[in-house]
């Protein structure tokens, strides 16, 4: 083991990690979710090749709204795309997405219902920038079916 350590994130508590994806200049970024301001919220840290945090950031959602976090991808300009679930008001949960700067601030955020992905299982950035869900969607609202939906995401317009 090269190094072991147990990072916490400032002001907040408790919290799941949830992926961490290796960065173009040779660190990590990791992603999860943790209790933040009165309900769930995403958070996104930054670490070097010997655990030091370079930056942290928690994002939280107002009127109760819960976050989960599933997966981080790194964007062409050296952000993040974070996709998860949110949950708005007991209602259930939609998919969530987030784009985050290279400095780990919010650039924008989108939600979407189930209707068109019940759980998004990867995403990707296409050769010109854009970004790909792919997720299992709902065959009822009693089981999962093994049929699939893409959303495809252009300069923040959204298309399946």
């Amino acid at each position: 083991m090269l190094w072991h350590k147990r990072l916490r994130l400032s002001g907040n508590r408790g919290g799941v990690v949830a992926d961490m994806v290796a960065t173009p200049d040779g660190r990590f970024a990791i992603t999860g979710y943790c209790w933040v301001g009165g309900g769930f919220g995403q958070f996104l840290l930054k670490i070097d090749e010997e655990g030091q945090v370079i930056w942290s950031n928690s994002y939280s959602y107002p009127y109760g709204e819960q976050i989960t976090t599933e997966q981080v991808i790194v964007t062409p300009d050296g952000g993040f795309l974070i996709t998860g679930q949110i949950t708005q008001l007991a209602w259930e949960p939609d998919i969530f997405i987030q784009k985050v700067g290279a400095n780990g601030n919010a650039q924008w955020a989108k939600s979407f219902d189930k209707e068109n992905i019940y759980q998004v299982i990867s995403s990707s950035v296409t050769s010109d920038g854009n970004f790909v869900l792919v997720g299992t969607i709902g065959v009822n609202d009693d089981a999962l079916g093994l049929c699939f939906n893409t959303i495809f995401i252009k300069d923040k317009q959204f298309w399946e």
